[in-house]
C-alpha cells in the first residue's frame, strides 16, 4: 500500500506535461495586471493632472476677478481725487487756507465721493457694499441685472454670475464670480439685502475695506476663493496757486463778444438759451432773446452771466430766472423786452431805445455805478418811445445814480419835440473859445425820458439879458434886468458872440426870477448853480447846414441841489412834462404794498403812474403820474448821495473787474497774488487762462482734435490772431466738449446745441437759428487729460494753471508727482482657499 502510494507520487513528479501553458498564462495574468496598474495609475494621475489645472484656472479667474476690482478701485480713486481736488480749487477761496487745510478738505470730499460709489451706509460703522444676496441665492442673471452698487459693479460682465444654457438645470450648475465677506454680513438697504463688509476711514492713511472674499466658480464647478482687506490711499497734494478758475462751469467764455447778425426783425427773432456760467466782455445782437437758464442742481454761483461791457441788443429780449445772476458794464435794448428776476448788477445803465421797449424787474437790481459823469452812473434812461417800465414786483431797486445829459461824441436833442442828432465841433475855432472841455450835465432822476433833458436848459429869459446897476441908499450895488436880447436856447454862434462882445449884456443872468420855478428864493436861477462854472456850453453843428448853434445847459452846484431843481420844476409844470414824457414812457409802475424804501433806494427822483398817494385823474380814471422821492435813507451823518452809495459801488466794481480778470469775484487778491495780468483793453480772461506757448507747443498747425479712442472730445485751434475766424463744424459741437481757440469762432447755422465749455480769445458767431449752450463739468474735466496721439501733450497742458492740473494728471501714472495711481489701490492680509462662514 505505501509501495504504491510512492509510485503515484513519483509518477505525478516524473510527469510535467501541460506546465507550459499554465506558466505562460500565469505570465499573461501577471503582465495584465501590471498594464491595468499602469492604466489605472495614468488615469489617476490623469485626472489629477487635470483638476490641479482646473483648480489653476479657477484661481486665476478667482484672481482676474480680483485685477478687475483693482482696476476699477483705481478708477474710482483717480475721479474721486480730481473731482474733489477740483471743487476745493474753484469753490473755495484758497487764498485763505493753509496747504494742510485744503488737504483735509480734499480728504472729506474724496471720502464722500468714495462712500457714494460704493454705496457705503451708516450705522454703528460705515460698510461698504460686496454685492446684493439675491444674485448670489436666485436664479437671477447678474450680466443683464444692471448692477451699479458696491464692488460688483468694477466686476466686467462677462467675469460675473452666468446661468447655464439650459435654464431648467439647478442653480448650483451656475458659473461666475460673487463677492462676499469673510463674516457673511448682510444689510438690508431699501429694501434690499446686500452682502456688506466693515469699512474703516483713517485720517492718517485713508479708506480700508475689511475682509473681502472673491468666490469663484468656473463651469466646471470648480471653485476658488481669495481673502483680503483693501486699502485706498489718500496721497497728501501740493497747492500751488492760490485760486483755480473753474472754467468747466462755464459754457461759454469769450474775450471779445458774443455777435449775431444773421438775424434780423424781431417777428423772426431766434433764441439763445445759455445754461451754466458765461463770460463775455460784451454782446452784440439783433433778432435774439437770450434766455439764461439756471441749473436746479447748483447753487446761484455757478448760474453767473457776466457781459462785462456793454449788453446790446436789438429788436431781441433778455430773460434771467431767480437762480440767475447777471454781472454787466451796460445794457443797451432797442426794441426788446427784458425780463429780469434773480440779481443783476449793472454798472452803468440801462438804457432803453427804439419803440416799443418793455422792460419788467421782480428781483433784485443794483445799479451801483455813482460816478460824476455819465459813464459809470447807473440810472434807467428812456431814448425811445412807447416804452414800459414795471417795477411793481421788485425785491430791491437800487440807482446809485442818476441821468445825465452826455456831451462825449453826439448831442441828440429834442428841444421841439423832435429828434435832432447834431455832432458836437470839438476841433474849430469857436468851439474852444465858448466851451475848451465839455462836461456831461447830471439830472434830478434816476428814471428818465430824453424829453427830461428839456427841464435842464437854462431858461431863455436868463440868456443874453440887459443888465444894469443901481447904488442904493445903504451903498449897495443892486443889479436891475431889462430883459433878454434874443430869449431863445440855444443861440447861434453869431448871436453868442454878440451877447459875449456887448458890456450892457450879462450872458446868464443867475440872479433873476424863473417864472417856471415859482417865488422865492428857489425861483432864482442861481440858487441851484455851481459857483464859479454856472452853465455849460456845446456846440453842435446845425442839421440844417447853417450856423452852429450854442446850447446852455444847467450846472449844479450839488446832487442835492438838483433834486430840489427837478421837484420844483416838475409840480409847477407837471402838465407839459408829462406830454413830452408820454411820447417816450408809457407807463413806469412801482411796488404799492409794503414799505417803498424797503424796495427802492435810488439817488434821484422816479415819476411813477401808479403810487398809492396818487390822485384819480377824472378825464382817464387812472393814477396821476408823481414823483415818488428820493429814498436813500441817509445817515445821520448827512453825508452827500455819492458817499452814501461809495462802499457798494466799490465791492461791486472791484467783483465785476475780478470777473473780468479770471472769472473770480476776488480782484484785490487776485492782485496781490500777482497771478493775473491786464493789458490796456481790459481784455485779460483769455490771456490769464491759457498760456500762449503752451498752446503754440501741443497745437501743431492750426488746430488739434483728442479724443477718448471713440470719438472727438476736446478741439484746440492756434491761428495766432484773434481777428481771424475758425468756422466750427456740426460734427465739433456735437462730439466735442471742449473747444479753445485764440481766435474768433463762428458756429454754423442748423446747430440748434453744444454741451461744455468753449473758450476763445475772439467773437463768438452765432447761428441765425435757435441755439442752446449747457456747461458740463463732468464732462469737461474729463476732457483735461486726455492725450496727444503721441502721448505728449494733455488738454490740461495748455492752460495758465497746469501746474494744478498736472497734479492731478500724475493719477494717471504719470511722474509729475510722487504718486502713481497703482500706489494708491492697496491689498494687504491676501489670503486663497479660505473657508466661508
Amino acid at each position: 500500500m505505501r509501495k504504491h502510494r510512492k509510485s503515484f507520487l513519483e509518477k505525478f513528479y516524473k510527469n510535467n506535461g501541460g506546465m507550459s501553458i499554465v506558466t505562460v498564462i500565469v505570465a499573461i495574468g501577471m503582465v495584465l495586471l501590471m498594464v491595468n496598474i499602469l492604466l489605472l495609475t495614468s488615469t489617476v494621475n490623469f485626472k489629477m493632472r487635470s483638476m490641479n489645472v482646473y483648480s489653476k484656472d479657477s484661481f486665476y479667474s478667482a484672481e482676474q476677478v480680483l485685477d478687475e476690482i483693482e482696476v476699477g478701485l483705481q478708477q474710482l480713486v483717480s475721479d474721486g481725487l480730481s473731482q474733489a481736488y477740483m471743487e476745493v480749487l474753484t469753490k473755495y477761496d484758497t487764498s485763505e487756507m493753509t496747504s494742510a487745510e485744503k488737504n483735509e478738505e480734499v480728504k472729506r470730499r474724496f471720502y464722500q465721493y468714495v462712500e457714494k460709489k460704493l454705496a457705503i451706509v451708516s450705522g454703528s460703522t460705515y460698510k461698504y457694499i460686496a454685492m446684493p444676496q439675491t444674485l448670489y441665492e436666485s436664479n437671477d442673471d447678474a450680466v443683464s441685472a444692471g448692477v451699479t452698487e458696491g464692488l460688483y459693479a468694477l466686476i466686467k460682465p462677462s467675469t460675473r454670475y452666468h446661468m447655464p444654457a439650459d435654464t431648467s438645470k439647478e442653480v448650483e450648475e451656475a458659473y461666475g464670480a460673487f463677492l462676499r465677506t469673510f463674516t457673511n454680513d448682510t444689510e438690508e438697504i431699501g429694501g434690499n439685502t446686500y452682502y456688506t463688509g466693515e469699512m474703516l476711514e483713517s485720517d492718517k492713511d485713508g479708506i480700508h475695506l475689511k475682509n473681502l472674499v472673491i468666490y469663484y466658480k468656473d463651469p466646471n464647478g470648480f471653485v476658488s476663493t481669495i481673502k483680503t482687506d483693501i486699502n485706498l490711499v489718500y496721497p497728501e497734494f501740493t497747492f500751488a496757486s492760490t485760486e483755480m478758475p473753474d472754467v468747466a462751469s462755464y459754457c461759454l467764455i469769450t474775450d471779445t463778444g458774443l455777435l449775431q447778425t444773421k438775424a434780423g426783425a424781431r417777428s423772426a427773432a431766434v433764441t439763445t438759451t445759455i445754461t451754466g456760467n458765461s463770460y463775455a466782455y460784451m454782446v452784440d445782437t439783433t433778432g435774439t432773446y437770450f434766455d439764461y437758464q439756471p441749473d436746479p442742481k447748483k447753487p446761484k454761483e455757478d448760474n453767473v452771466h457776466i457781459v462785462f461791457d456793454s449788453f446790446n441788443v436789438t429788436n431781441g429780449g433778455i430773460k434771467t430766472y431767480d437762480q440767475t445772476q447777471l454781472w454787466t458794464g451796460d445794457i443797451v435794448a432797442k426794441s426788446s423786452d427784458i425780463t429780469l428776476a434773480g440779481r443783476t448788477y449793472v454798472q452803468d445803465d440801462l438804457n432803453l431805445k427804439g419803440r416799443d421797449c418793455n422792460v419788467k424787474l421782480t428781483g433784485y437790481y443794483y445799479g451801483f455805478g455813482n460816478g460824476d459823469a455819465a459813464r459809470g452812473s447807473s440810472a434807467i434812461l428812456v431814448n425811445g418811445v412807447d416804452t414800459s417800465i414795471d417795477l411793481e414786483n421788485v425785491k430791491r431797486l437800487m440807482l446809485a445814480g442818476r441821468a445825465y445829459i452826455s456831451f462825449e461824441d453826439e448831442v441828440d436833442k429834442a428841444a421841439d419835440g423832435s429828434v435832432i442828432k447834431e455832432k458836437i465841433m470839438k476841433d474849430e475855432s469857436h468851439q474852444n473859445a465858448i466851451n475848451p472841455s465839455p462836461l456831461d450835465v447830471y439830472m434830478g432822476e434816476s428814471v428818465a425820458a430824453k424829453s427830461d433833458q428839456l427841464m435842464y436848459l437854462v431858461p431863455p429869459e436868463c440868456i443874453g439879458v440887459g443888465i444894469s446897476t443901481v447904488t442904493g441908499a445903504d451903498g449897495a450895488v443892486v443889479e436891475t434886468y431889462s430883459g433878454s436880447k434874443y430869449n431863445k436856447n440855444p443861440l447861434t454862434v453869431t448871436e453868442y458872440n454878440d451877447i459875449a462882445g456887448d458890456s450892457n449884456y450879462t450872458m446868464i443872468a443867475e440872479n433873476m426870477n424863473v417864472a417856471k420855478l415859482g417865488t422865492g428864493d428857489t425861483a432864482k436861477l442861481g440858487y441851484y448853480l455851481e459857483g464859479g462854472n454856472k452853465v455849460q456850453k456845446i456846440v453842435v453843428r446845425s442839421s440844417s447846414g447853417g450856423d452852429s448853434l450854442v446850447y446852455f445847459y444847467m450846472k449844479f452846484a450839488d446832487e442835492e441841489k438838483a433834486n430840489l431843481f427837478f421837484t420844483k420844476y416838475y409840480g409847477l409844470n407837471k402838465d407839459a412834462v408829462d406830454r413830452y414824457m408820454g411820447k417816450y414812457i408809457k407807463a413806469i409802475t412801482l411796488p404799492t404794498t409794503g414799505s417803498l424804501k424797503l424796495k427802492i433806494n435810488v439817488a434821484g427822483h422816479v415819476v411813477s403812474d401808479n403810487s398809492e398817494t396818487a390822485e384819480i385823474d377824472p378825464d382817464t380814471g387812472k393814477k396821476k403820474r408823481v414823483i415818488s422821492g428820493i429814498t436813500t435813507d441817509l445817515n445821520d451823518d448827512d453825508e452827500s448821495i455819492a458817499d452814501h452809495y461809495a462802499d457798494d459801488f466799490e465791492r461791486y466794481s472791484t467783483m465785476l473787474m475780478g470777473y473780468a480778470t479770471k472769472l473770480s469775484d476776488d480782484y484785490e487778491t487776485l492782485i496781490e497774488s500777482g497771478e493775473i495780468s491786464r493789458s490796456g483793453d481790459n481784455k485779460a480772461v483769455f490771456d490769464n487762462l491759457i498760456d500762449a506757448e503752451s498752446l503754440d507747443e501741443v497745437v501743431e498747425g492750426t488746430h488739434v482734435y483728442f479724443s477718448d479712442g471713440v470719438s472727438h472730445k476736446a478741439l484746440l485751434i492756434n491761428q495766432k490772431n484773434v481777428d481771424l475766424v475758425y468756422n466750427l463744424t456740426a460734427s465739433d459741437l456735437s462730439s466735442c466738449n471742449l473747444i479753445i481757440a485764440d481766435c474768433g469762432l463762428a458756429i454754423p447755422s442748423g446747430v440748434n446745441s453744444f454741451e461744455g465749455t468753449i473758450i476763445a480769445r475772439g467773437k463768438i458767431e452765432l447761428p441765425g437759428n435757435d441755439m442752446s449752450f449747457k456747461a458740463n463739468s463732468k464732462k469737461v474735466d474729463e476732457c483735461m487729460f486726455l492725450m496727444t496721439d503721441d502721448g505728449v501733450y494733455s488738454v490740461a497742458d495748455v492752460f495758465k494753471n497746469s501746474a494744478e492740473l498736472t497734479s492731478l494728471s500724475s493719477l494717471d501714472g504719470d511722474v509729475s508727482s510722487d504718486v502713481a495711481i497703482q500706489d494708491l489701490v492697496k491689498f494687504e492680509n491676501w489670503t486663497k482657499n479660505v473657508e466661508i462662514k
